[in-house]
C-alpha cells in the first residue's frame, strides 16, 4: 500500500471523503505526501497536505490558495496566492483525524464524541 493510500485509510478512508466533501486525493512529495484539496469549512482553507517525516510522523498543512486577480495579474502576479498557512510538526497517525476535526470543524466520522 502506497503512503498516500495509508494516510487517507488512517483519516477514515471513504468514509472520510464523503462526510467531509474532499475532493481529488493525490499524492504529492514522490508519493511521501497526500494533498487533498477540501470543502467550506471554519479555517477558510482549501487545501492540504499530510506529509510523512523521516522521524515516522506527520506534518500537517492547510492553506488557502487562489489564483490572482486581474489586476494582480496586470502587475505581474501570476502564480497562485498562498495565504492562512497553518503548519502543525509531529502529529502521530492516531491523531490525525482529531487535528483535521481541531482545524476544518468538519466531522471525519458519524461515531465520534
Amino acid at each position: 500500500m502506497s503512503i498516500p493510500n495509508t494516510i487517507l485509510s488512517q483519516l477514515g478512508g471513504n468514509g472520510f471523503l464523503a462526510l467531509t466533501g474532499t475532493k481529488k486525493p493525490s499524492s504529492f512529495n514522490d508519493g511521501k505526501a497526500l494533498w487533498m484539496q477540501l470543502s467550506r469549512n471554519k479555517s477558510g482553507a482549501n487545501r492540504m497536505v499530510i506529509t510523512l517525516t523521516s522521524m515516522d510522523d506527520y506534518t500537517v498543512e492547510i492553506y488557502h490558495e487562489k489564483m490572482p486577480s486581474m489586476k494582480q495579474y496586470l502587475n505581474g502576479i501570476t502564480d497562485m496566492i498562498i495565504t492562512n498557512k497553518k503548519v502543525i510538526k509531529g502529529v502521530y497517525c492516531d491523531q490525525l483525524q482529531d487535528i483535521f476535526e481541531d482545524l476544518t470543524g468538519l466531522y471525519v466520522t458519524f461515531n465520534r464524541r
